[in-house]
């Protein structure tokens, strides 16, 4: 399990949004959403922070975070440098597995792929994503607008 105690998010002095304590339960898919420039990478690269450090006290298990990746000429595609990453992070088995934008650069191959892996996916996940078919698969959503955090049970 993991709890987020309520606080306020900020960058450079600029108020983002606020957020309530929030819960993370094992099994849980939350899907993190909200117009871009909102917060949600900012508000998941400090929870990493916090993880990191172990200053979330009642989190003992491992996570893995797999950024937004942009394609890198002659190294592979944007799916397949994706794709790569996601399998790496899901063979280190996190108790916690938060994925940005995962769908992004991912063909229909790809995308049916990872819809999968996260509907058998053991643990925790954090989904930032615009992608209305990987929403489908959330059992909570945090939304963020008019800079609050609100969460909603369901897809």
């Amino acid at each position: 399990m993991l709890n987020i105690e309520s606080g306020k998010l900020y960058i450079n002095g600029v108020h983002l949004f606020d957020y309530p304590t929030i819960n993370v339960n094992d099994g849980d898919v939350v899907g993190l959403i909200g117009d871009n420039g909102t917060g949600k990478t900012t508000f998941i690269n400090q929870l990493c922070k916090h993880l990191n450090a172990q200053t979330i006290s009642n989190f003992d298990g491992t996570f893995e975070l797999v950024e937004q990746i942009q394609p890198i000429i002659d190294t592979g595609s944007g799916g397949e440098i994706t794709k790569h990453a996601i399998m790496q992070a899901l063979h280190k088995v996190p108790a916690l597995l938060i994925l940005d934008e995962p769908s992004t650069n991912l063909d229909v191959v790809q995308q049916k792929w990872l819809s999968q892996q996260i509907k058998n996916y053991y643990g925790m996940v954090i989904l930032i994503t615009h992608d209305e078919k990987l929403l489908k698969l959330v059992n909570r959503i945090w939304a963020i607008q008019n800079h609050q955090l609100s969460e909603f049970n369901g897809n």
